[in-house]
């Protein structure tokens, strides 16, 4: 078993006393403790953290004076978190990168010469609407949503004014979000539709937990006409004239945002087409979206 990039080629079973990992363009080192080639060290990284202090520091030390590695990602099991703060106390001093649902993420830079060149964790969510419009009726498909209000009056229910905005969602990991916002649709309403062109995206700072969100909005045409809503995020969802929405006030700034920008599209035909379109260094596929 070998780990490579365009100048480094490691053959791990030459050194089984040290930490196994998968070598990036960036003369980087990603470690992760439940990868199957660090299993031979697991039963000792979870007895002792002497044993483990040990097996790091020689695995740094190899890195730096074997192959002149730049950084190292340690990915930590939630199994092991026990070993945290050994990695992030003396002499190592990594530092927390982030964390999934299984998996603390740590690094560490090796060049004392230079700054701390690694990116820090992705900083945005990002969600997508659809403007679902049925070209045949001239309807456009509106919701509302169920936990949504404008709780004018906190002692006066029946004063609540509900919020009308299209089918909205946050993107899975991993998902196009040409597939989210059709997907969206089919959820909270149980139509099908199909994407036609992307007509704008707002840009927010200080969102959700303080970080940078970006909201695509998509045209989409129905191939289904009936609605079901979906009662655990609708109280309700129904067709509504074109021209009625183009001319509602009562719509929160993003809602007017989407209408106008519809109304543009309505009046000139242009949008933003979507392309597949791949990256050399990613995993998964990428799609273009332009003109």
């Amino acid at each position: 078993m070998s780990s490579s990039n365009s100048h480094i080629q490691i053959e791990w079973e030459q050194y089984p006393h040290i930490l196994t990992g998968k070598i990036d363009i960036f003369s980087g080192i990603t470690v992760d403790l439940s990868a199957s080639e660090n299993h031979h060290h697991s039963n000792s990284l979870s007895k002792s953290s002497e044993i483990f202090s040990k097996i790091l520091s020689d695995s740094i030390e190899n890195y730096i004076e074997r192959w002149n590695l730049r950084a190292i990602w340690l990915k930590i099991p939630i199994q092991a978190s026990h070993l945290i703060p050994l990695a992030a106390s003396s002499p190592f001093h990594f530092q927390l990168h982030h964390c999934t649902s299984d998996t603390i993420c740590m690094t560490k830079w090796l060049v004392n010469e230079t700054p701390n060149k690694l990116p820090p964790y992705c900083t945005a969510s990002i969600g997508c609407g659809a403007l679902v419009f049925d070209r045949e009726k001239d309807n456009v498909l509106m919701v509302i949503e169920k936990y949504l209000w404008d709780k004018t009056d906190h002692e006066d229910t029946n004063s609540m004014r509900r919020y009308y905005k299209i089918p909205s969602g946050t993107l899975d990991v991993g998902e196009d979000i040409g597939e989210c916002v059709q997907r969206e649709v089919l959820e909270e309403t149980n139509i099908r539709a199909k994407v036609q062109t992307l007509i704008g995206f707002r840009e927010l700072h200080k969102f959700r937990f303080d970080t940078d969100d970006f909201h695509f909005c998509f045209v989409l045409e129905p191939e289904t006409r009936e609605i079901t809503i979906d009662p655990e995020e609708l109280s309700d969802a129904f067709w509504m004239p074109v021209k009625e929405y183009l001319e509602m006030t009562e719509l929160v700034p993003i809602q007017e945002s989407i209408r106008d920008s519809f109304a543009e599209y309505l009046r000139t035909g242009r949008g933003i087409e979507a392309k597949d379109c791949t990256f050399p260094n990613a995993r998964g596929k990428g799609t273009w979206y332009g003109i």
